[in-house]
């Protein structure tokens, strides 16, 4: 009796353990794998990474991630469009940057078609291809879930390590998803000079980036992991190097931001766009005798255009009561910088002429201390691709301000190294002017005038 008892008993065991057994192949991915012979387990993960790619590069996927790119948009998109066209060379897809406040990054908030469209991308196809962070973020996803981060290495492509560089304070915020192995973050440090050969740089971050580093680099243990699934790249150079002249032709800007600026230009044309960068202008006691020149053009020229748009670095807020809202200060010219010159000529600009600016200010928050002969343009709502109302972004300011400067009837600039600063946002601008004359697409009084020192001032200077 008590061994048919015990019989029962280890038959019952057997039973619910083959039960337990059972759920556990159904519900348990991780027992399906213990189970599984690891050199199995090996090739099916391989499998599905290679299926994995096949969607999103139809092939092995390799990226060049750009983290963070130093300056502000007009010279950022430049060397966004030397990262893609380096993506290229070393046979790495560029994963579309997100953008916000005028900064181009991976971590930025918002997506790149918020700011650009993709017609220089999709123009320049033959030399590099692209992939959105949004589908590059599907594809981390993916090779999660399969149980393998891609491996991964951070670099920096920066000046000569004699100064402190913006991205030394930069985290890349696609870390968790990638696996670095313990590979180290990586400085490939080059001279940065207008004069510089761009070839030679050109080439040495090619082998670089290829993990085929020159004498030089393996000297200095200068040197990548090899064959990288995602190469995440912070930048901080100012010059091109690229030497293909399509580099050098700039992102046009999104449908969004296009019509908008469209829309209010048509409602206050014709008009004088004036753009007048005057921070750290040497010496600055000249600002004043430059806005007195300013002023005598404008009022050569207001009988025909009457009104007048201005672009300008001066946070024109600053002495009102909403100086530090939303566009109360410049992106690029702290308070610190700013004398009592700066002030005094553009005190005297608005004494001598009406003058129109664009703001995120509602019509309904406009303050009583604002100058009378101001006339503040409200800038319409603006949403990203999520649908999302994007408020204060300096960077759609600055866009819709140089798209306006563009359909200006016409245009003036302060004079390089006198009267203003050397800029990529005012070279955009008459780029653009020479290509819808050149084109036929519109008609202007002129492409661009300088005011300088009034001819006296100018010669006891």
């Amino acid at each position: 009796m008590l061994s048919i008892r015990r019989s029962q008993t280890l038959i019952l065991t057997a039973a619910v353990s083959l039960i337990l057994l059972t759920f556990l192949s159904w519900n348990d991915a991780d027992y399906v794998s213990y189970l599984t012979p690891p050199a199995d387990r090996g090739h099916k993960e391989e499998e599905a990474i290679r299926a994995i790619d096949q969607r999103y590069c139809g092939g092995p996927c390799r990226f060049l991630l750009p983290v963070f790119i130093v300056e502000q948009e007009s010279k950022a998109q430049m060397h966004f469009r030397q990262l893609a066209f380096t993506a290229g060379l070393v046979n790495r897809t560029i994963v579309l940057p997100n953008v916000g406040n005028s900064r181009l990054g991976a971590c930025s908030e918002h997506e790149f078609g918020f700011y650009y469209s993709h017609e220089w991308l999709d123009n320049n196809r033959g030399h590099f291809n692209y992939i959105t962070l949004q589908h590059f973020k599907a594809w981390l996803e993916e090779r999660k879930a399969v149980g393998r981060k891609p491996t991964s290495q951070d670099v920096t492509l920066q000046l000569e390590p004699t100064r402190r560089h913006f991205s030394d304070d930069q985290v890349n915020c696609w870390q968790p998803w990638l696996d670095t192995a313990g590979l180290p973050p990586q400085h490939l440090d080059l001279a940065d000079r207008e004069s510089s050969s761009g070839l030679e740089i050109q080439n040495k971050i090619v082998s670089f980036l290829k993990g085929q580093p020159t004498k030089d680099q393996v000297h200095q243990e200068v040197q990548i992991g090899t064959d990288l699934e995602v190469i995440s790249v912070f930048y901080d150079r100012r010059f091109p190097f690229i030497q293909n002249p399509a580099a050098q032709t700039a992102l046009s800007y999104s449908e969004q931001l296009t019509a908008v600026s469209r829309d209010i230009a048509n409602s206050i044309h014709p008009y004088l766009a004036i753009h007048w960068r005057t921070e750290r202008i040497e010496p600055a006691y000249n600002l004043e005798l430059c806005a007195r020149s300013l002023v005598d053009k404008i009022q050569g020229i207001a009988p025909t255009i009457p009104n007048v748009f201005l672009l300008t670095d001066y946070p024109h807020l600053l002495n009102s009561s909403i100086a530090q809202t939303q566009n109360g200060t410049s992106t690029s010219f702290r308070p610190s910088q700013i004398s009592e010159s700066h002030h005094a000529a553009i005190r005297y600009l608005y004494e001598h002429a009406h003058v129109m600016l664009t703001t995120f200010i509602g019509s309904n928050e406009v303050p009583d201390d604002l100058p009378a002969n101001w006339t503040l343009l409200h800038l319409p709502y603006v949403k990203n691709a999520n649908g999302d109302v994007v408020i204060g972004d300096k960077g759609v300011l600055g866009i819709i301000d140089k798209l306006m400067a563009m359909q200006g009837h016409w245009f003036l600039a302060g004079q390089p190294g006198v009267c203003g600063r050397s800029s990529s946002f005012t070279n955009r601008i008459v780029a653009e002017r020479e290509s819808l004359l050149d084109s036929n697409q519109a008609w202007f009084g002129n492409v661009v005038d300088y005011f300088n020192l009034p001819e006296q001032a100018a010669m006891e200077t």
